[in-house]
């Protein structure tokens, strides 16, 4: 009975160790290394407004989320979509000429794009008027005088690559009979986006003259987006974007890892993740005052450097070597310019409530470290218990992995720094 326990404990530390490894392999394979460009960024603006006691929101979207059911399969039976070349894979085009004849059902489609609710009821949006754009203008849409401006001038008389081109639109939303939070999701499923491209979403509101709002959200909005009115709600949103890149940087995923693996003891933790919070809280705001250099190639020696970290840290692991706290104070200083180049993208500078967005930004982030620690910690805690000797492999492969990644991504981000 004994023999059979021991032989199914290393199966199964076997089973652990192999699926270890598949995971971060796709990990890997399915993250960029880049964690903090923003290669190829797509914008979308939503600009809040209230008139007569409804809400009116202007939307500047790229044409290809307009037509994501199409793109997925769907018959496209008002011929929107041109395919000039009649080659699989090449590039769409918005046909101008089927636009106009059937506006009524065009108007119906982008009003169908986006699902309006307040509070827990859905609303139906009704687009008073659109604008066909060839190409994203070079100046941001930030205002509503701005948005009022473009939607008085003629759409384009050709026809418009989707990849490229834009569409200018104002939606009437009825609001007023209904309490709650105003939400917005997608109406079509998502587009499948080229490798390194990224929607980002960049929303004013100005119901309140004295206190507009400004931030981003990336994304397809397959999970809703919030147009919070009071203070706690547009905090608990911040809080939440900290927590999701902290989740999307791999990066620092690795790093929150290896210092996790490099110990087994809680208290010994406490030390170096202070030192690593007090360094990131410090960079993170100076990086996003733009305290920093401006030079081109500051931020890619910043990335390569984040990614020595990780060497570092798992090196230090497997030596299971103390680190003095200066130490995790300078490797918190480089990744919290990492969560800076991020934050840049999340919060605008000139936001009314800025302060409490970047603590609130600050508190997400440690929430998802925390999260990251005490997963390991407990996962290891289980597998010493039951598998010890199986636990000691993991745990050593796992920092090993840890290094591997950090090398690959010194060698990916080498180019960044020479070319700047």
């Amino acid at each position: 009975m004994d023999e059979q326990m021991t032989s199914n404990r290393t199966l199964l530390g076997r089973y652990l160790m192999s699926s270890f490894m598949i995971a971060f392999m796709c990990l890997m394979g399915s993250s960029p290394v880049a964690a903090h460009f923003e290669i190829g960024t797509t914008y979308r603006y939503f600009i809040v407004t209230e008139e007569n006691g409804e809400t009116e929101v202007y939307v500047r979207t790229p044409i290809a989320l307009i037509f994501g059911d199409i793109l997925s399969g769907a018959p496209d039976v008002d011929k929107y979509l041109l395919n000039p070349d009649e080659i699989n894979n090449s590039p769409l085009f918005l046909s101008v000429n089927s636009v106009d004849a059937s506006r009524a059902s065009f108007s119906a489609r982008l009003a169908d794009s986006l699902q309006w609710k307040v509070g827990n009821n859905s609303i139906s949006g009704r687009v008073r008027s659109y604008r066909i754009l060839a190409h994203e203008p070079e100046l941001h849409l930030l205002t509503s005088s701005a948005a009022r401006e473009s939607l008085s001038e003629n759409s384009v008389a050709i026809d418009v690559p989707i990849g490229t081109g834009y569409i200018d639109m104002l939606i009437s939303l009825p609001t007023s009979r209904y309490e709650g939070t105003l939400t917005a999701s997608a109406g079509f499923p998502e587009v499948t986006l080229p490798d390194g491209v990224v929607i980002q979403n960049k929303i004013v509101d100005e119901r309140d003259t004295a206190n507009r709002i400004r931030y981003t959200r990336q994304g397809q909005l397959t999970r809703p987006l919030k147009f919070p009115r009071t203070l706690v709600k547009r905090m608990s949103e911040y809080v939440y974007q900290g927590v999701l890149h902290i989740f999307a940087g791999v990066d620092h995923i690795l790093l929150v890892l290896a210092m996790a693996l490099g110990t087994n003891k809680v208290w010994r933790l406490i030390g170096p993740v202070t030192a690593f919070t007090v360094g990131h809280a410090i960079t993170l705001v100076a990086g996003f005052f733009n305290y920093v250099p401006q030079l081109s190639w500051f931020i890619p020696l910043v990335e390569m450097s984040i990614a020595a970290t990780l060497v570092a840290a798992s090196i230090s692991g497997l030596l299971k070597r103390k680190s003095s706290l200066l130490i995790y104070l300078f490797i918190g200083l480089l990744h919290g310019l990492g969560f800076s180049f991020v934050l840049q993208n999340v919060l605008q500078i000139d936001a009314t409530d800025l302060m409490p967005a970047l603590f609130s930004f600050m508190i997400g982030i440690e929430i998802g470290q925390l999260t990251i620690i005490c997963g390991i910690l407990l996962a290891f805690y289980f597998l010493a218990k039951f598998i010890p000797r199986q636990a000691d492999t993991l745990q050593k492969y796992s920092l090993i992995s840890v290094g591997v990644a950090g090398c690959l991504m010194i060698i990916q981000r080498i180019p960044a720094v020479i070319s700047s």
